[in-house]
C-alpha cells in the first residue's frame, strides 16, 4: 500500500518536475546535446532489448523477435472500381469478400 503524499511532498514533487521540464527544453534546443541524448537512448533501448530476451529465457518463455522492423514501402492505391463490391449493410458478417 502506498503512503499518501503530504502537502510538502507534493510541493517538492511539483518543483522537481518543473526543473526536469526546464532541463528537457534546454536539451531539445541544443542540437549537439539532443543528438548525444538520442544516441544514448538508442543504446539503452538495445541493452534493454537484450536483457528482456535473456529474462524470457530464464523464465522459460519462448523468445519473440524484438528486432527493428522496417516500415513497409507500400504505395496506397485507389480502388479501380473493378474489384468486389461491398454490401451496404453495417454488419461485417454480411459483407462480401
Amino acid at each position: 500500500m502506498a503512503i499518501p503524499m503530504t502537502a510538502q511532498d507534493k510541493k517538492w514533487r511539483a518543483q522537481d518536475d518543473a526543473r526536469t521540464l526546464a532541463v528537457s527544453e534546454e536539451i531539445k534546443n541544443d542540437k549537439a546535446c539532443l543528438k548525444l541524448a538520442t544516441d544514448a537512448a538508442a543504446k539503452m533501448a538495445e541493452d534493454d532489448r537484450k536483457r528482456a530476451i535473456a529474462m524470457q529465457k530464464v523464465a522459460g518463455k519462448k523468445t519473440t523477435p524484438l528486432e527493428k522492423k522496417k516500415p513497409a514501402n507500400r504505395k496506397s492505391r485507389k480502388p479501380s472500381g473493378s474489384g468486389p463490391k461491398k454490401s451496404t449493410s453495417n454488419h461485417k458478417t454480411f459483407q462480401r469478400i
